[in-house]
C-alpha cells in the first residue's frame, strides 16, 4: 500500500520534476515554469504570473530605493496585482514555492508604447584633462557633447520607433564650477529633421519618460533642445525642480552595468 501511494504521489499536480543529477554542474538552471525561474525573470524586469490566475493577477518586483529627501529606505520587495488591477506587496505560499506553472506575461505593445525608443546602455565614468569633472554615462564616436568628445560606454539600440536615427550621447557631469548650481542629463541624437526650427520647438514641448529596472523617470520638458551642427541634437534635462533627475543620475553613475532604457516622449 505504502509503494502505491508513493508512486502515485512522485510528481503532484503544478510541481515541478526533480532530477538531482540534473544540478551537479557548476552552472545550476532554473527549471522553466518553477517558482525560481519565476524569480529570475521578475529580477530581469518580467512580470509573471500563475498559469489559474485571474487575467489581472500577476507579479512585478521593486527594486530596492530610498524616498527623494533620504528619510525612508524602501527596501526591495514583489508586489501582486489583484483581478481588480491593484497592487500591493506578495509573498509566496508553500505551493507557489513548488508550483511548475509560472508564465511570463506577454504584454500587448499600446499606441504609446510603438512611438518609443529602447535600448541597453553600459554606463562607464571619464574624469576630466584638469581632472575637475566627472562624466558618467555613454558617449559615442560620432558625436556627444562638445565639452568632451571622447569615446564612453556602450549603448545597444533594442527598438526604434521615433524619427530619432542615432543616438549619440546620454550623460551626466558633475557641476564643474560654483557658477552651475544644478546637474544635468544629456541626451544628443543625429534625427531624420536635421536644423529644423519646428522640430526644435516639438521636443522642448514633449515630456520625457523614461524606465530602467521597472522604474519610471519623469524628466519633464528639456531645459535646452537645439541643433548643434556636427553633433546633432542636443537636449538636457535639470534636476533644479525635478527630483526623478537625481534619481535618473544614479542609474547612470552605475558603471559597468548593463541596463534597458524604455524612452516614451508624450
Amino acid at each position: 500500500m505504502s509503494e502505491t501511494i508513493k508512486t502515485e504521489n512522485q510528481n503532484p499536480e503544478h510541481e515541478c520534476p526533480f532530477d538531482p543529477n540534473n544540478y551537479k554542474g557548476e552552472q545550476i538552471v532554473a527549471p522553466e515554469g518553477s517558482f525560481y525561474w519565476a524569480l529570475i525573470q521578475l529580477k530581469l524586469g518580467k512580470k509573471v504570473r500563475r498559469s489559474d490566475w485571474a487575467d489581472k493577477e500577476q507579479l512585478n518586483f521593486v527594486p530596492r530605493r530610498t524616498d527623494t529627501e533620504g528619510k525612508f529606505d524602501y527596501l526591495s520587495h514583489i508586489d501582486k496585482s489583484n483581478k481588480h488591477g491593484n497592487w500591493a506587496p506578495w509573498q509566496p505560499i508553500q505551493e507557489d514555492l513548488m508550483a511548475c506553472d509560472w508564465v511570463l506575461i506577454q504584454e500587448a505593445i499600446t499606441p504609446e508604447e510603438r512611438e518609443n525608443l529602447v535600448f541597453d546602455l553600459k554606463s562607464d565614468m571619464s574624469i576630466s584633462s584638469w581632472g575637475a569633472q566627472r562624466t558618467w554615462g555613454y558617449i559615442g564616436e560620432k558625436g556627444g557633447p562638445h565639452y568632451d568628445p571622447s569615446l564612453l560606454g556602450s549603448l545597444n539600440m533594442i527598438r526604434n520607433n521615433t524619427d530619432i536615427k542615432t543616438v549619440t550621447a546620454f550623460v551626466v557631469s558633475d557641476v564643474a564650477d560654483i557658477y552651475q548650481k544644478f546637474q544635468y542629463i544629456r541626451f544628443n541624437f543625429f534625427s531624420e529633421k536635421m536644423n529644423d526650427l519646428q522640430y526644435a520647438s516639438e521636443i522642448k514641448e514633449k515630456n520625457l519618460q523614461v524606465t530602467v529596472d521597472n522604474v519610471t523617470y519623469n524628466l519633464g520638458k528639456p531645459t535646452t533642445a537645439r541643433f548643434e551642427n556636427g553633433l546633432g541634437w542636443g537636449t538636457a534635462y535639470s534636476n533644479e525642480q525635478n527630483s526623478a533627475v537625481d534619481e535618473l543620475i544614479k542609474v547612470l553613475q552605475q558603471t559597468g552595468k548593463t541596463k534597458r532604457f524604455y524612452c516614451v516622449w508624450k
